[in-house]
């Protein structure tokens, strides 16, 4: 019995896994820990009255490492099954 996701025809144009999300997760993810450890030692900081006082390390930390784990469960995502 064949089983497949979908039509062979339209699987030679869907590479397997999309590795351009693997390579963003990772330059994300690497942001993501500059971002902290710049905050943790104090040079990303902004005075209260500075045009980006709102704009901190840790808030940046977490929205660069939601962006690298979306990534990375999309790149699993996009894996094509097929039972032959």
């Amino acid at each position: 019995m064949l089983f497949s996701w979908h039509h062979e025809f339209y699987a030679q144009f869907y590479p397997l896994l999309k590795l351009w999300l693997y390579a963003l997760a990772l330059v994300l993810f690497f942001g993501g820990w500059l971002a902290w450890k710049n905050d943790l030692n104090g040079t990303w900081c902004f005075r209260r009255g500075s045009a980006l006082y709102w704009l901190q390390g840790h808030a940046v930390w977490h929205v660069l490492t939601m962006g690298a784990l979306g990534c990375i469960y999309w790149f699993f995502r996009s894996e094509k099954i097929s039972y032959s």
